[in-house]
Parts: C-alpha cells; sequence; structure tokens
C-alpha cells in the first residue's frame, strides 16, 4: 500500500487516461524547440516595429502636408498681394499721370505741335525706366485719331498693335482699370518716319486701360494702354516666390492661364482639367492631392475676391515628402541594426542559460525512466526524492 507521502506525491490523473507532469517522458526537449520560441519572438517583435514605423509616417505625413498646405497658401497670398499692390499702384499712379499737361495734351489735343509730341513720349519713357514690369505705353488721341507709343513714337493713325483698336472699341466688354491678358503681336519701327524697316514680335502681357468707359458701340474717348509684360511678372515676382519643383500659376475665373512656368501656355483654356474643375468649383481658399500627368502632386489655391482669379502652387507629393522618406527609411534601417544586434547578444546569453538547463531536464528524465515501478519503491524512500525529481 502507497504512504500517505506517496499518494501526495503521484503523478495526478487527467482526461484520457494521461498524466500531467512537468517532465514527459520521450518529449523532445531540444535546440529546436529553443529556437522555435525565440524566432517567432523576432518575428512579433519585428511586425511590432513595421506596424509602429508605419503609423507614425502616416502620422508625421499628415503634418507636413497641413504645414506644406500653410506654406503653399501664405506664398499664394503673398502673390495675390503682388498683384494687388501692383494694379492698386498703377491706377492712382496713372491718374497723376494723365493730368500731367504734356501726356494730357497727347491724349485729348485735337492739334499737336511737334515739340508737344516730343515732350509727351519723353515722359512716356521716364514712365518706362521707372515701372520696370511694363513692356509698353500706348496713347489713343480720339479727336485726332492718332497713336502714340513708347514702342514707335508718334504711329498716325493706325495703331502698331494689331488689337489695340479692336480692344478700345469694345472696351465695354474688356473693361477699364482692368488686368486684360493677350497674346500683343505689334511692328516694331513702324512709325510715320520709317514704315519700311518694321518688323514683327510677340509678347504675352496683360494689358490695362486708362480711361473713361463710353457708352455701348462708342470707341472710348482718349486712353493709355499699359501692357504689363507677363514674361517679367513671371521671372521677376513668381520666379522668386515659387518653392523649388513646384509650378506657381495664376488661373482666370474661366479657367484660362494668366501665367504659368511654361510661356507656350499662356491664354490656353485648361478649364477642363480635373483639377482645374475642383479649383473653379471649390471655396475661396483650400488643398487637395490629385493626379496631373501620371504624377500624384499637393494643389494649394486661393480666390481673388474682386477679380475671381485664382492663384494656384502645385507641388508634386514625392518632393513635399522625401524629406519624410528618407528619415522613414533612415529609422527603419537603423532600428533594424540595432535589433539583430540585440537579438544576437539575447541569443548568445539565452544559449548560455539554456545549455545547463537542458543538460538538467535531460539528466531528470533518464533518471525518472530509471526509477518507475518496482525500482521507484527500492530507491526513493522520501517523499522530498520525488519533489527533487519532479
Amino acid at each position: 500500500m502507497p504512504t500517505a507521502g506517496e499518494k501526495k506525491y503521484r503523478d495526478k490523473p487527467v482526461k484520457q487516461g494521461g498524466t500531467k507532469t512537468i517532465l514527459q517522458p520521450g518529449k523532445q526537449y531540444s535546440k529546436k524547440t529553443f529556437i522555435r520560441i525565440f524566432t517567432g519572438s523576432t518575428l512579433i517583435a519585428l511586425a511590432v516595429l513595421l506596424v509602429s514605423v508605419l503609423f507614425l509616417y502616416n502620422l508625421f505625413r499628415g503634418v507636413v502636408a497641413e504645414e506644406s498646405y500653410k506654406k503653399s497658401i501664405d506664398l499664394l497670398k503673398q502673390t495675390q498681394s503682388i498683384f494687388s499692390s501692383l494694379h492698386y499702384w498703377i491706377i492712382p499712379s496713372f491718374f497723376q499721370i494723365e493730368s500731367e499737361e504734356s501726356v494730357n495734351r497727347l491724349i485729348y489735343a485735337e492739334t499737336l505741335k511737334d515739340i508737344e509730341i516730343s515732350a509727351g513720349l519723353d515722359r512716356l519713357d521716364e514712365i518706362m525706366a521707372s515701372f520696370t514690369l511694363f513692356q509698353s505705353i500706348y496713347i489713343y488721341n480720339n479727336r485726332s485719331g492718332r497713336f502714340f507709343s513708347t514702342i514707335n513714337g508718334d504711329e498716325g493713325t493706325q495703331s502698331s498693335d494689331f488689337a489695340l483698336s479692336q480692344l478700345l472699341f469694345n472696351i465695354q466688354e474688356y473693361g477699364v482699370y482692368r488686368y486684360i491678358p493677350r497674346k500683343m503681336t505689334y511692328r516694331i519701327g513702324a512709325n510715320v518716319f520709317r514704315e519700311d524697316f518694321a518688323r514683327l514680335a510677340t509678347e504675352n502681357v496683360l494689358s490695362v486701360v486708362v480711361g473713361n468707359a463710353p457708352a455701348p458701340g462708342q470707341i472710348i474717348n482718349g486712353a493709355l494702354v499699359i501692357n504689363i509684360s507677363e514674361d517679367k511678372i513671371r521671372r521677376s515676382l513668381l520666379g522668386t516666390q515659387s518653392a523649388p519643383d513646384s509650378d506657381l500659376l495664376v488661373l482666370s475665373d474661366r479657367g484660362i492661364i494668366l501665367t504659368h512656368p511654361d510661356p507656350q501656355r499662356f491664354g490656353e483654356d485648361i478649364s477642363r482639367q480635373a483639377f482645374v474643375r475642383r479649383v473653379l468649383d471649390g471655396g475661396e481658399e483650400g488643398a487637395f492631392i490629385a493626379t496631373i500627368d501620371g504624377e500624384e502632386s499637393l494643389i494649394s489655391y486661393t480666390t481673388h475676391r474682386y477679380w475671381g482669379w485664382r492663384f494656384v502652387n502645385i507641388t508634386p507629393t514625392a518632393g513635399v515628402f522625401a524629406g519624410l522618406n528618407v528619415l522613414v527609411e533612415r529609422t527603419i534601417l537603423l532600428c533594424a541594426a540595432l535589433m539583430i544586434g540585440v537579438l544576437l547578444v539575447s541569443f548568445l546569453s539565452s544559449m548560455r542559460i539554456y545549455l545547463p538547463l537542458h543538460r538538467f531536464f535531460q539528466s531528470s528524465l533518464a533518471m525518472r525512466e530509471k526509477m518507475k515501478g518496482p525500482a521507484l519503491e527500492q530507491s526513493v524512500h522520501k517523499p522530498s526524492d520525488l519533489q527533487y525529481l519532479d
């Protein structure tokens, strides 16, 4: 009969006739088990690292996009302010210039002497030297039907600007004191003295007509026409405002390009493009991500309150997130290198702990097999021996 101590330390029965023991005979406690556990832990750690990096990347991506949007809107507002300042600077200045006697006679006098024409043209040349963004200045005298310009001087009854007469006749449509975007084709050297030396030139300009709008169907009663060079605006103003790898452009309220990094696109109607429709139909300002010519870009825009122009900044997202992508890549490489080093040290340290335990478990299993049955009763006399083996 087993003693009370032997009953206390006997293996407890479990379901299906098995026994529940710490060490099970026949089970292999080898290095493979340890390596399997170690490898699983490593993969879990790597998965946690990747998930954490991706989460932080998306979080910082949103922050970078928000900051880029704010900087882009600030840039657009500065550009808008430049155009507004230019507009509000030109109009009062030319009211004053128009009132000057030499210029006023060129605009309104019915008869002009050569010396008066010369004085008026000299004054226009001085104005051109003061306003560096100007391409040219034209004067139309309705009483004499004559045109004067800073390009050709006294042009007689035929303007060297081919479209100027039509523009002035349809001034009700175009309006006065407004920017009128147009491709200006004109003759150089085509004044009353040397028409045979004329040559053609074309330039993108924003024209402003200074004068009083007449009744419908009538030509304007004398006017100054200031032609502002789109090329000078793009290079002098927008060139300094634009961020690297960004395109800053200005659109009319109908989706016509008023200025663009590519001068050949001036006057192009791009209103049918998806991103332009979103800009035209959007609010006063905003930003969104769209694909343009197969490249994902951050589009930000702001609207001029009175003219309805859209100032649009297009920045490829690859440029916006380039620094963040480099940071993430370096972070992943650094964390991976550190993890590999830590895992290597942990593996070596764990093996130093595991090997003695492995030998102990193997010795215990061997002793247990030897002491089964009668041998156990003959060899073990105290309950503490069985407890030690377990």
